[in-house]
């Protein structure tokens, strides 16, 4: 059998004019360097291959000469289809300068177009995208005044709206692995990421492509063996919340800077696509991501800034799809300086760009969109955090020390809606832990529920008590069902809901609970709340359910309520 090992010289001189190629890698992460090296030699020396193709899920390059940087030369490349495009500024140029067909679809997509490749299929259908710039409505994820075609369709299925992606061919893929033998057999023992090696080697070789390889070593004919390990991640926090990233790392502790993508002590690593998968599924049940633009309405751009072409990357899949989203950034951009004195925030010297925009240059999350499909979103900044309301973005809490007029609203270029504002937890401008551990746990439980034999009075004390999931709810339930069991008879229930605070995807459930416990352990309930807007969404959660809210503004009001049986 002929030997596959050639060198990176004789293996992209197999690359044709015209071709279509992709490249695995994620940041710095993974990346066929040497092979993207000969490639970029070969041209400047030779012009050829020349109006190449590409396909690039990740920004896979250093953001200045490395990795898809090398092909940032007028000439080499035709059309470019990419998630991201802030890692490779040559290539961007290339595109904002009309000098090549160019696309920016998101990260997830691509991944998975991949394997629609592989499979023979024509395209795939997602939901991912719609109402934001790849919406063909909208922009259709072209980026520059040359790129005309769509390769993105809106489609009508079953009486619901869905963007179908079109591929065309895969001619060679650009992978990397540890240890090759002479028959093109590959191990990835040393790689941090085994990313979209596979896919991509499937979509090439389904397209009668070929792959270009690049080891770090040879072994002899039969020698390789394949594992998987999964090591058990032990950090204290980490243990109860699963971080993930878009490459395709589980668990551990995820790795920043250029080696985004890559993790210590990871659970688990998928393949980019598996990963994809997974998000677009609904497997987050949160997630958080910068935002760089928010407007009224709760649209957020990422990805393009006037002539800054940076491309959405996986956040279009990931914020589409989590069940809940954070938005997190500074309130302003450009110098922002800030310090804590006395538990308060103060701004020693304010940013020179608003961030809170009246419109978003470009949509990469549409608020609208996730109000329709009921979708939890926040914005959170160091002096005050936003919800998504049903008519747009609504003051929920600001930092102390902050002055809404002078702080906020004087820095915004829209009004948002205001009610109530909390105060933001006075332990994030404090020093030493939150004891986050004991709040992700609801440990202190038990300690919020006290019981008066002389009046049959339970006292719930939900002071600053945030729900969450469902998981919150029900842990409550077990503890309230556990303490009524052992008082042996039906109890009066006064609750108190001060600076309480309840994601509204579960406030049904909250409303369920109460009904259930009514039905079989207590006589009546009364509740009280200084904040208007939370009496108003408790009143609304248990109206729904036939409850009688018997929400009170005072402590007061509420003792007589319970005190005279309800009437």
């Amino acid at each position: 059998m002929k030997s596959k090992v050639v060198t990176a010289g004789e293996a992209v001189a197999l690359v044709q004019d015209g071709n279509t190629i992709c490249c695995n890698g994620f940041v710095q992460s993974g990346i066929p360097e040497a092979a993207l090296e000969a490639l970029e030699k070969r041209f400047l020396e030779t012009g050829h291959p020349n109006n190449l193709r590409l396909f690039a899920a990740a920004g896979q390059a250093d953001g200045k000469e490395r990795g898809l940087n090398r092909l940032g030369h007028e000439g080499i490349l035709r059309k470019v289809v990419a998630g991201n495009w802030g890692r490779m500024p040559k290539v961007a140029k290339l595109a904002l300068d009309n000098k090549i067909f160019a696309y920016n679809l998101p990260q997830g997509v691509i991944c998975q177009l991949y394997i629609t490749l592989a499979s023979g299929k024509p395209g795939f259908f997602s939901k991912v995208g719609l109402q934001t710039f790849v919406d063909p409505r909208l922009e259709g994820g072209r980026v520059n005044e040359c790129t005309t075609k769509d390769i993105v369709k809106l489609v009508q299925v079953e009486g619901g709206e869905w963007l179908f992606y079109t591929v065309g061919t895969v001619d060679v893929a650009f992978i990397r692995g540890t240890t090759a033998d002479p028959s093109g057999n590959i191990t990835m023992e040393k790689e941090s990421l085994t990313l979209d090696n596979l896919a991509q080697a499937m979509a090439a070789k389904n397209c009668n492509g070929i792959v270009i390889a690049q080891v770090e070593r040879i072994a002899e004919q039969g020698s390789l063996n394949e594992g998987v390990a999964a090591i058990a991640n032990e950090e204290k926090v980490t243990q109860y919340i699963t971080l993930t990233a878009e490459a395709g790392t589980v668990g551990g502790v995820l790795a920043g800077g250029g080696n985004f993508g890559a993790g210590v002590n990871a659970d688990a690593v998928f393949d980019q696509s598996q990963m994809f998968d997974f998000y677009d599924g609904g497997g987050l049940d949160m997630a958080c991501l910068g935002m760089a633009e928010c407007d009224e309405q709760g649209n957020v751009n990422v990805s393009r800034f006037g002539p800054r072409l940076i491309g959405c990357g996986g956040f279009i899949n990931i914020s589409q799809n989590a069940r809940s989203m954070v938005f997190a950034g500074t309130f302003t951009a450009g110098g922002l300086k800030v310090g804590v004195s006395g538990g308060k925030l103060q701004i020693l010297q304010e940013g020179k760009a608003r961030k809170f925009v009246k419109k978003v240059n470009q949509v990469s999350f549409s608020g609208e969109y996730a109000m329709q499909r009921g979708q939890p979103v926040y914005f959170i900044t160091e002096r005050c955090v936003f919800q998504r309301g049903h008519k747009g973005l609504v003051l929920t809490e600001v930092a102390p020390g902050i002055d809404i007029e002078k702080d906020i609203l004087a820095l915004m270029d829209f009004v948002p809606i205001i009610r109530e504002s909390a105060l933001m937890d006075s332990r994030i401008f404090l020093d030493g832990p939150m004891g986050l551990e004991a709040d992700l746990l609801n440990l202190d439980l038990p300690d919020r529920i006290s019981y008066d034999p002389a009046r049959n009075i339970l006292f719930l004390n939900f002071e600053g008590m945030y729900v969450r999931v469902k998981e919150d709810i029900e842990t409550l339930r077990a503890l309230l069902e556990k303490r009524c069991r052992e008082i042996g008879k039906r109890v009066g229930v006064f609750v108190n809901y001060d600076s309480f605070r309840i994601n509204e995807n579960v406030a049904d459930d909250l409303a369920e609970m109460d009904r259930y416990m009514l039905e079989n352990y207590w006589t009546n309930v009364t509740r009280y709340a200084t904040s208007a807007f939370m009496r108003m969404k408790l009143d609304q959660a248990f109206s729904k359910r036939d409850i009688a809210p018997h929400v009170f503004e005072r402590k007061e009001e509420a003792q007589a309520f319970l005190t005279s049986g309800g009437n």
